[in-house]
């Protein structure tokens, strides 16, 4: 690659970690596809014209700035891109298996945060880490799942994160799609990937369902 398409990466990158912002984040804003965005982000790809425009209309920097002609960000402009303000930080806890219970999180253990853009109306979102292969291609090991307390935005065929009877320390927790049978208060868990079977379960047997909200997947 050439070094001005190898400088507009390098801008990119020390804007998206002094922004705060995630590259899954950023190219659902610019939208771009988000594996061709990381071929840009690491230097792999050519940028297109198209995207380093977004990109620069995105962080209200010149496109002189992200080329390396000038250090200055924009003339007179100080300040940051306007969707940072919505960003908030959200706490990754532990690993959810996909595919077998495993014991649950330590909820005051958080491995990292990740500034995350839209998140304003989810008051106590959270991340984990999945696990396992029942759910791919849908759901990845080493995605996190970030999954909010929304019960009633639950619905037949959705991702959840379930968390069985117990103390909330020792109880297991599962991801999986979700089915409702109200008329017999039962609940089927099933996989994506048809090598795991369904389970079924009494409503009474769980103590929360996590509705599962976004998926970020960081391919390298």
């Amino acid at each position: 690659m050439n070094k001005t398409n190898e400088k507009i990466s390098e801008k990119v990158r020390e804007l998206i970690n002094s922004h705060g912002i995630d590259t899954a984040s950023l190219a659902a804003k610019i939208k771009c596809d988000a594996n061709r965005f990381l071929n840009y982000y690491y230097g792999k790809a050519r940028w297109d014209m198209e995207y380093v425009e977004k990109t620069a209309d995105f962080f209200r920097v010149s496109i002189d700035y992200l080329t390396g002609r000038t250090d200055e960000l924009n003339s007179g402009n100080t300040v940051m891109c306007a969707d940072v303000k919505k960003i908030r930080q959200v706490p990754v806890f532990g690993e959810v298996y996909c595919g077998y219970p495993a014991p649950a999180w330590d909820k005051d253990a958080v491995r990292k945060y990740l500034a995350l853009p839209e998140m304003e109306k989810y008051k106590e979102a959270f991340g984990l880490i999945a696990k396992g292969l029942s759910m791919t291609p849908y759901i990845n090991p080493e995605d996190i799942l970030i999954c909010a307390d929304i019960p009633e935005k639950i619905k037949d065929g959705k991702a959840v994160v379930v968390v069985y009877k117990g103390t909330f320390d020792d109880g297991d927790i599962n991801a999986k799609l979700v089915q409702f049978n109200k008329r017999e208060s039962k609940v089927t868990f099933y996989s994506v990937n048809t090598k795991f079977p369904p389970q079924t379960v009494d409503e009474e047997s769980i103590y929360k369902l996590y509705k599962v909200i976004k998926i970020i997947r960081d391919v390298k």
